[in-house]
């Protein structure tokens, strides 16, 4: 397989450092909700007392207009010699609806050993208030790699973060954004010119959130330029979701990373968000946020959440998580902000970015969350 970018992967070994297996069922998901509590406080696993949710403060929390479909495809990037296996969630017209003339596209990165079945609560959620979200399978994923015959065993080892390529997983989601044609062409539902070629953002777990943000412009040293960072965006990502992100923990990453992401990023993580394989702490966690300079920068930190907590019902435990007391709550939170977010900054929707500006978040969350802007 042909590298088609010009920094080699010898160079860039050290961002295997990463981690963060999603696994998801592709099932079709249920719209999303707020549980009723069963009791009127919840004691979370950092022993910080939390405060039931209040549904109606939640920002666009039912079904949603539109339904989620999802369908599986391969797209074949020749320059690589490449077949890549990606999921396609956009939104069908209900009986006396319709969609609008061009629709945001959200591409999104799994982590380390998941698929194109990551989040499947979530996007599905966004698909249903009015996005197409694509899902690319990268190399490091344990499904592919079982399909290809390779043993899987042994996987999940800090040594293995490793032979995660973060130079052909940016490749991958860049090449998603120049397959556009070809996905509205193979997907009757979306269809010619539906997807808006200005209204593109990227979101990501885990490794996946590292490869959002080094698509979106977070710069890093590399073993050919150990003094100087260097950055491998893609400026048609206009916004982005990092969600259990890293930091300044290694010495590839510096403070002055995140200097030139000018643009919207939505940043969340959680108090108990760490995982064996890898050495990010919550505190860590929040660097995104705190280095990328003001402006239209926002930090959802969850009491209580976990690394694997934020996908939605179809998630299956991973490295020993267990889902706190609250996770229905911590989903919905990141349901609420994720798509206020994404609405405010693809659709330029006045009722998401109040929504924002204004702090309801934050009120919505209460004790649940810190919620910060810039």
């Amino acid at each position: 397989m042909t590298n088609t970018n010009s920094i080699g992967r010898r160079s860039w070994a050290s961002f295997g450092a990463c981690l963060g297996l999603v696994l998801a069922s592709a099932a079709a998901a249920p719209a999303w909700s707020m549980p009723a509590s069963s009791a009127a406080w919840i004691s979370t696993a950092a022993g910080m007392l939390v405060e039931p949710l209040d549904a109606g403060k939640g920002y666009k929390l039912e079904a949603g207009p539109y339904e989620p479909m999802s369908l599986p495809l391969i797209l074949h990037d020749a320059a690589r010699n490449k077949d890549l296996q990606v999921m396609v969630r956009f939104p069908k017209a209900k009986a006396g609806s319709e969609l609008p003339k061009t629709l945001p596209m959200v591409v999104f990165s799994h982590g380390m050993g998941g698929s194109r079945d990551a989040f499947g609560d979530l996007t599905a959620h966004w698909a249903r208030h009015g996005y197409i979200v694509v899902l690319p399978t990268h190399d490091d994923s344990v499904k592919l790699q079982r399909e290809q015959g390779k043993d899987v065993r042994n996987f999940f080892t800090k040594a293995n973060t490793r032979n995660v390529d973060l130079i052909q997983r940016v490749n991958d989601v860049k090449f998603i954004l120049d397959s556009i044609p070809t996905i509205e062409t193979k997907v009757s539902g979306i269809g010619a010119g539906r997807i808006d070629r200005e209204r593109l953002a990227i979101a990501g777990h885990s490794a996946g959130a590292l490869t959002t943000q080094l698509a979106y412009g977070m710069k890093a040293r590399t073993r050919a330029n150990p003094l100087e960072s260097v950055s491998i965006a893609d400026p048609r990502f206009k916004a982005a979701v990092v969600v259990s992100g890293q930091g300044v923990k290694r010495g590839w990453i510096k403070e002055d990373a995140w200097s030139d992401v000018n643009g919207p990023m939505f940043v969340i993580t959680g108090s108990e968000d760490v995982a064996s394989v890898s050495d990010e702490t919550p505190a860590t966690r929040r660097h995104p946020y705190e280095y990328a300079p003001a402006g239209d920068k926002y930090l959802l930190f969850i009491q209580g959440a976990t690394h694997s907590s934020y996908q939605g019902t179809t998630r299956l435990a991973m490295l020993g998580d267990k889902d706190p007391a609250n996770v229905k709550d911590i989903q919905s939170m990141v349901a609420a902000g994720t798509t206020a977010f994404l609405d405010a900054y693809l659709k330029k929707d006045d009722g998401g970015l109040a929504y924002l500006k204004e702090d309801r978040l934050k009120a919505y969350c209460g004790t649940n969350a810190e919620v910060l802007r810039k």
